[in-house]
């Protein structure tokens, strides 16, 4: 049987990064035929409204109007949406300026078809536009509180299946709060007995997920320590290795 996987994302502005993703992800999607099909579903702010309303019968996106604040009530909205509006085998969060490749894709239909209930990636890279360079964050990241500690996986790419869904009753975020919303789910999920698995992205090479930093995201490039950093033209060969052709600026 070939999964449904949703792949959520949320939009408020930055139109340009934006098209840009969800145009990347409605290609990749023509390509997975084989082993997943892909929808795309879109919560964005009203104002955004003219943008979503020119592209969204382009791409056959599912979407709903929300509004921004606070952005763990617009996440868990927009889940919600999806349950009501597709019948999904899996979702998938994305930002709206994160680009995951075929690879990854195709790695996820794999983990579902194996059993596993939810898991995102332990590692991703990051774009800064300015400069071209890409940047590999190795993870995970952690949870540390005086109770318990324990690994949970990057934010970027999470995918939970319908089996974790229904459990948590499509509940992913039942709190006010516009930061660390990861974090606050992971702690949600545990509370429930259960934890997402954290992929060991270097054993899968080919898979990737890149975040694009533009100078106007929540945390800047400079916020992260990176394992390894390319220079423009190294990173241009290796986003042309992961099928991330679009990511390349202009010469």
């Amino acid at each position: 049987m070939i999964p449904t996987i949703v792949l959520l994302t949320a939009v408020h502005g930055r139109h340009d990064v934006a098209e840009r993703m969800l145009r990347h992800h409605a290609a990749v999607a023509e390509g997975l035929a084989d082993c997943c099909r892909l929808r795309l579903a879109v919560v964005c702010s009203p104002e955004d409204q003219r943008f979503l309303g020119a592209l969204g019968g382009d791409l056959n996106l599912f979407w709903r109007f929300l509004d921004n604040r606070p952005l763990s009530t617009k996440w868990q909205r927009g889940l919600e949406f999806v349950a009501d509006a597709i019948d999904a085998d899996a979702v998938m969060i994305l930002g709206s300026d994160d680009f995951a490749n075929e690879a990854y894709f195709r790695l996820a239909a794999e983990k579902l078809a194996a059993g596993s209930a939810g898991f995102g990636p332990d590692s991703i890279w990051f774009h800064q536009r300015s400069t071209g360079a890409l940047g590999r964050w190795v993870g995970p990241l952690w949870i540390d509180n005086a109770a318990e500690k324990y690994p949970i996986p990057s934010g970027a790419g999470r995918v939970f299946s319908r089996k974790l869904l229904d459990a948590v009753r499509w509940r992913l975020w039942d709190f006010t709060a516009n930061a660390a919303l990861d974090t606050h789910c992971s702690m949600l999920l545990n509370k429930t007995g259960r934890r997402l698995d954290c992929l060991p992205m270097a054993e899968h090479p080919d898979a990737a997920i890149v975040d694009v930093k533009d100078g106007r995201n929540l945390h800047s490039w400079s916020c992260f320590d990176f394992a390894e950093i390319l220079d423009r033209d190294a990173a241009r060969a290796k986003l042309q290795e992961l099928g991330l052709e679009t990511l390349i600026p202009n010469p």
